[in-house]
């Protein structure tokens, strides 16, 4: 392509705007922004035509250079022959949207009134992006309320965007409020935002609120997944509710959803959790369980327990958060040894102390006895059927939990 360019350059060939605009988005597929801005640039004149600064817009977006996208647009439009389409907007609105730019985005709502543009449910998206990403969740509530009362039909991802929004400023009412109006409005609402929901309602230690979302999952067939049953267990966790945390966690690995962690034979003869891909409370709750069945189990003093945490290497901090927080909660029992496994700095290692069974009963004394497998459970009521069985209820957007990376 650069060398059609400049042959075109070199022959006198003036570029038609359908040229410059295919080469500009041909560079920009190939994630070549600088040459498709450059080439821009080059043909000042070209990059007054709406189709052409179009396709600079689009460039701007995937590489997030906002300032030049407005930039753009300015030169573009300030000539009166020249007028911005439904299009341009969206282009400039979403490149705003990935800088998390939403003062800048909201201030394109009276430019689109000024220019007689058609506001769009695509338009719209963008700016409830721009301020969802920025955790504006005033701002992207009241976006989404004017699509409503416009027949603007929101996508779920935004519907989403915005209850996680909330759940981030621990405005579990609000929160609710958004889903509660989705619903009512028969918007797509689905596993993602019954997720967020229910991660909201943990923030705001709103627990029985969380066990009604999962419920209504469940009798109205939405789909369950990993990322629905950790909101669940960490609600619980949150809310004071570690009994229930527990179950809930261990219905979900009786069901094969939270897969990640299924015990394994370890090269010493022990065995081993993984606990990667699960945030990093849900990987404590998975941990003191699978342990509390361990320590049932095997009496043998040179049996080990590993727990396959990972070194933190993908962490953006460079910190193995699973390990350390895992190493924190185990030395705080009697019962057993923890150390970091000097053959993998990213394995736990778990043994037996030299603590008698009695000192080891005293510890777990007060674990209720459905807790250690028995089936006396006087706080079942509040997530079971009539017939007794746990029901772990649950919801989607992965919960806004730091996670563990291999």
């Amino acid at each position: 392509l650069g060398v059609l360019l400049e042959t075109m350059k070199n022959r006198a060939i003036a570029p038609h705007e359908h040229t410059i605009t295919s080469a500009i988005c041909a560079y920009d597929r190939w994630g070549r922004w600088p040459e498709a801005l450059a080439l821009l640039q080059a043909h000042p004149t070209l990059a007054r035509i709406p189709s052409v600064s179009n396709a600079g817009l689009e460039a701007c977006k995937s590489a997030r250079q906002w300032q030049q996208a407005i930039s753009i647009f300015d030169e573009t439009f300030s000539r009166p022959e020249s007028r911005p389409t439904v299009l341009t907007f969206v282009n400039l609105a979403s490149t705003l949207a990935e800088s998390a730019r939403w003062q800048e985005a909201l201030s394109l709502i009276p430019t689109m009134a000024q220019y007689k543009v058609k506001q769009s449910a695509t338009c719209y998206g963008a700016l409830v992006d721009a301020c969802g990403n920025a955790s504006a969740w005033q701002q992207a509530v009241g976006l989404l309320t004017q699509m409503v009362g416009r027949w603007l039909e929101p996508q779920e991802g935004q519907i989403n965007l915005v209850i996680a929004a909330c759940e981030n400023a621990k405005e579990w009412q609000q929160a609710l409020e958004l889903f509660s109006t989705a619903r009512a409005a028969l918007l797509d609402v689905g596993t993602l935002s019954f997720t967020s929901t229910v991660s909201a309602c943990g923030k705001g230690i709103q627990w029985e609120l969380a066990l009604d979302l999962v419920e209504t999952m469940r009798l109205e067939g939405i789909p369950e997944n990993a990322a629905s049953h950790a909101a669940l267990v960490l609600a619980l966790d949150s809310s004071g509710r570690p009994e229930l945390a527990r179950a809930a966690y261990l219905k979900a690995k009786e069901s094969g959803v939270l897969t990640p962690q299924q015990l394994q034979r370890w090269h010493d003869g022990g065995v081993a959790l993984d606990l990667h891909g699960l945030p990093v409370d849900v990987a404590l709750i998975a941990a003191e369980a699978i342990l509390e069945d361990w320590l049932d189990k095997n009496d043998k003093e040179d049996e080990e327990l590993v727990f396959i945490t990972g070194k933190g290497i993908r962490n953006p901090e460079q910190k193995a958060l699973i390990r350390e927080k895992l190493l924190e909660a185990l030395s705080n029992r009697a019962s057993v040894e923890a150390s970091i496994d000097p053959k993998n700095e990213g394995c736990v290692v778990v043994r037996r102390s030299n603590s008698t069974s009695s000192q080891q009963a005293l510890e777990r004394k007060d674990l209720p006895t459905w807790a250690l497998g028995g089936h006396n459970n006087p706080s079942t009521s509040a997530c079971s059927d009539v017939d007794g069985k746990v029901n772990v209820l649950h919801s989607d957007a992965l919960p806004s939990s730091e996670r563990e990376d291999k």
